[in-house]
């Protein structure tokens, strides 16, 4: 008998959207619990560390984005065939969750000097160096995995766009490795089928 799975968050794309297209590529069904700020209180305790996202797989409850990302690539076949190829996506992993969580440290920072600041830095010496490195690792294959699309690639394409909810547009022209395979993830059918359906939100 098949798992059931929930997926709890709020209704946003944010942290849970590289769970979602890993339900769409594996064509799994799952309930995609989404709830509006009001009801977070109320939901907060049931789960594991008072975050969410939380994916509920039977009575089994994860928490910690990445700890579900991986855990679903896993199962469903979009993580790596060795020890060695896991390490090397999660690695590229933890690279893109700290350009993502640069992001939201200055979007959320409330000093408009040290926000300034931050941009200013971010632009100017961190994130080229990012961009440089993670495009070097693609190189002339298709996706960070060779030809296979991974969850890597999946939070890639779902992290960069985040720099435009802090006025920061990326020149792919320098980054063409990094341009093509967020083209590649868009084009695949299964992706670009949640896309076209998925709910819209801001974020």
């Amino acid at each position: 008998m098949s798992p059931k799975y929930t997926l709890t968050y709020f209704n946003a794309r944010g942290f849970a959207e590289t769970a979602r297209m890993l339900f769409a590529l594996a064509d799994v069904e799952y309930t995609d619990r989404r709830m509006e700020r009001e009801e977070w209180p109320a939901i907060k305790p049931t789960t594991p560390f008072g975050q969410v996202p939380m994916l509920e797989v039977d009575d089994l409850k994860i928490s910690q984005t990445t700890a579900i990302y991986r855990y679903l690539a896993r199962k469903f076949g979009f993580a790596g065939a060795t020890p060695e190829e896991d390490a090397r996506l999660d690695m590229i992993v933890e690279c893109i969750k700290d350009m993502l969580q640069g992001i939201m440290k200055i979007r959320y920072e409330k000093d408009e000097a040290k926000q300034a600041e931050l941009k200013k830095d971010l632009v100017e010496n961190t994130l080229p160096g990012q961009l440089e490195k993670m495009n070097a690792f693609v190189g002339d294959k298709q996706f960070f995995n060779g030809d296979k699309i991974s969850y890597a690639d999946i939070l890639l394409f779902n992290g960069l766009p985040g720099y435009k909810f802090i006025d920061v547009e990326i020149d792919y022209g320098k980054y063409p490795a990094l341009k093509a395979v967020q083209d590649r993830v868009a084009a695949n059918p299964k992706i670009a089928a949640w896309i076209a359906k998925r709910p819209v939100t801001e974020m």
